[in-house]
């Protein structure tokens, strides 16, 4: 992501993500609620993550609060990447 920013444009600019599990789609669509509970059962955090908790770290992203971060992909998802 650091060198898609470099090459976009020779004007500073940043470009990072969000790297998010799909398991907090589950809180949006019609999952019934013991399947929810299964999966949160096998998380860490034993909870499905919130589509605000997303909303919030893509907020921080884009935000003056990260105006030094750059080239980063921030995990949204409950360690679920370190265990790949």
């Amino acid at each position: 992501m650091a060198s898609s920013a470099s090459r976009l444009t020779p004007l500073p600019r940043r470009a990072d993500d969000t790297l998010t599990s799909t398991l907090a789609d589950m809180t949006i669509f019609d999952t019934p609620q013991e399947m929810k509970d299964g999966f949160a059962s096998i998380l860490p955090m034993g909870r499905i993550g919130k589509p605000l908790e997303i909303a919030t770290a893509a907020l921080f992203l884009a935000s003056d609060d990260s105006g030094f971060v750059t080239g980063i992909g921030l995990y949204v998802d409950d360690c679920n990447a370190a265990k790949v």
